[in-house]
């Protein structure tokens, strides 16, 4: 099984950029951290089991909006909803790139995945910090859209089958790995069965939706 995104799990050490639909990526409501360090990576986990520190995500431009004196607010639509993505002061490129985009326009967007919960509501937002933006073609929209609902599909069976064992979550990640599900997978299925308790009715409206 493979959760490669845009090549560049072919880095060591550099985590893989995930493609998953906007739909998935919005009911998403649990993060967390490997350890207290500083720099140690966030992840954000959903309800297939997606382990997400980065997104590597295409779709269309539809609107920037300033936040403050030093970031924007994009939304990039995809076929299930929209991507939401930030860019302020530590994102100096992107930013200038969204404030210079003129909507609607194709782009390509890969960076660090984020939730973030207002202190007055138990909703859980999910956002992109980008590493990087670019405009791409109809194409390469159409080409991630079927690479993004395989990679779904992929997480779904992978999800299910894990469902049916009555293992303890080190033992399911253990098995996982025998398997040969790609390790942030692996530990992200055990974390999404706890925190969601994803269901098979909600499989089967993301699998109709991918396909």
């Amino acid at each position: 099984m493979s959760a490669n995104g845009d090549g560049d799990d072919e880095i060591p050490g550099r985590e893989l950029a995930y493609r998953l639909f906007a739909a998935e990526y919005d009911d998403a409501s649990f993060s967390y951290a490997e350890s207290d360090e500083e720099r140690a990576p966030n992840y954000v986990i959903t309800p297939t089991g997606a382990r997400l520190n980065r997104v590597f995500a295409v779709g269309t431009l539809t609107e920037v909006t300033s936040v403050n004196d030093e970031m924007v607010r994009a939304r990039v639509v995809d076929p299930t909803g929209a991507f939401v993505v930030y860019a302020g002061q530590y994102q100096p490129d992107e930013l200038a790139f969204l404030e210079q985009a003129e909507p609607p326009a194709f782009v390509a967007v890969t960076g660090k995945a984020r939730t973030f919960q207002p202190d007055d509501s138990d909703q859980v937002y999910t956002s992109i910090r980008p590493e990087s933006i670019a405009t791409v073609d109809a194409d390469t929209r159409d080409r991630w859209v079927v690479s993004a609902a395989e990679q779904t599909l992929d997480r779904i069976g992978t999800y299910a089958g894990a469902a049916e064992l009555d293992l303890s979550s080190e033992k399911l990640t253990d098995a996982l790995l025998e398997a040969d599900v790609e390790s942030g997978l692996a530990a992200g299925i055990p974390l999404a069965r706890e925190h969601y308790g994803t269901t098979p009715s909600y499989l089967a409206a993301l699998r109709a939706c991918a396909l």
